[in-house]
């Protein structure tokens, strides 16, 4: 078996306020197929995680105990290590995924998907992966049902909103800023995307833009001038609840500076708060990077050191782009900092 393939990366991170170019997301890995069918023989277990989820997970520790090969242990070894700062995104590919991946329903993907999936490879992947760097899978009350588990995937009566079920521009956001536990992480696994549409996943590293943004417009955006949607978690994107109460966009929270934004949906009554924000919508932009998420790409994204949004440029498919799939998780990294908004009797399950 040959080892996998390891893509060229700088032997020192540098650091963003040396940086030569803007932040670029680079692969870390491409596995070989035989790494690749390593995993997936490994991964292919025959829990259901939709519906036995606690035994899905004690399966996965064993695994991740005793059974994962080598090279991927010492894979995310090194990926833990990345200064989360410099190197907010961690991007690999050929990873495995279910070697059947079913065909959703347009107008109610999640009961489609737990009628036709089968096999939960996928899953597993994800669950191996937040395990072996130090993570942990969270869920909430009403996302999806309760599953840990979610789908950016279109859906009819979403196609057209700022959701995880549009079909279209998804504007630079922070994931769920405004809940009890806002995620660490957000992972991504790249079940169905196809290259005849320009549909593009974008980052931008804060450290950037935190530079790029004068001292007068940072003051602007620690101030209480800005509301959003109040969205429960199961309509996250979707039909507001009223609106939350003015709150500061710059916020400084468990040792990072990040932005509680989603461009488009943040707004702001005076007239000095709506300037602060175009400005900093310009800055996002200016910095952003893309990639296409081929299937089996994986990338773990930062809600603390990044912000993420997704791109579509042209659309040749309409069909391909109402199937386009990411199996998604949202992570953090010390469960135990959360423990009193976890419901009683659920496992890692916030009471929204």
């Amino acid at each position: 078996m040959n080892p996998q393939q390891v893509l060229p990366r700088a032997a020192t991170p540098v650091s963003p306020q040396v940086a030569a170019q803007p932040y670029k997301v680079e692969c870390i890995c491409r596995l070989n197929d035989g790494d690749r069918d390593l995993l997936y023989d490994v991964l292919d277990v025959d829990i259901n995680p939709y519906r036995e989820y606690g035994r899905f997970l004690d399966r996965i520790r064993t695994i991740a105990r005793n059974e994962v090969p080598s090279f991927f242990r010492e894979l995310c070894r090194d990926i833990a290590a990345r200064d989360v700062r410099v190197q907010p995104v961690h991007y690999l590919q050929n990873c495995p995924i279910d070697r059947t991946v079913p065909v959703l329903d347009y107008d109610d993907p999640l009961t489609s998907k737990h009628e036709q999936k089968r096999t939960f490879v996928a899953e597993a992947f994800l669950s191996l992966i937040s395990e072996l760097l130090g993570t942990t899978i969270v869920g909430y009350r009403t996302a999806n049902r309760g599953d840990m588990f979610h789908d950016i995937h279109p859906m009819r009566a979403l196609a057209h909103t700022q959701s995880q079920k549009t079909q279209d521009t998804l504007h630079f956001h922070a994931d769920i800023p405004n809940n009890k536990v806002r995620p660490d992480w957000v992972y991504l696994l790249s079940l169905r995307n196809s290259r005849a549409n320009r549909v593009y996943t974008t980052f931008v590293r804060l450290a950037d833009v935190l530079m790029n943004l004068d001292e007068s417009l940072k003051e602007l955006l620690k101030r209480p001038l800005y509301y959003a949607p109040r969205e429960h978690v199961h309509v996250y994107g979707g039909q507001p609840d009223g609106f939350t109460a003015l709150k500061p966009m710059l916020i400084t929270e468990r040792g990072y500076t990040f932005l509680a934004y989603f461009e488009s949906r943040t707004s702001s009554d005076s007239r000095e708060g709506r300037e602060a924000l175009a400005a900093l919508s310009a800055v996002l932009h200016r910095l952003s990077t893309s990639i296409f998420l081929d299937e089996r790409d994986f990338v773990a994204l930062s809600n603390n050191a990044s912000m993420h949004g997704r791109k579509v440029e042209e659309i040749t498919d309409p069909e391909a782009q109402r199937n386009r799939w990411l199996l998604k998780t949202w992570n953090v990294d010390q469960i135990e900092d959360h423990a009193a908004h976890l419901m009683p009797g659920r496992i890692n399950t916030s009471d929204e």
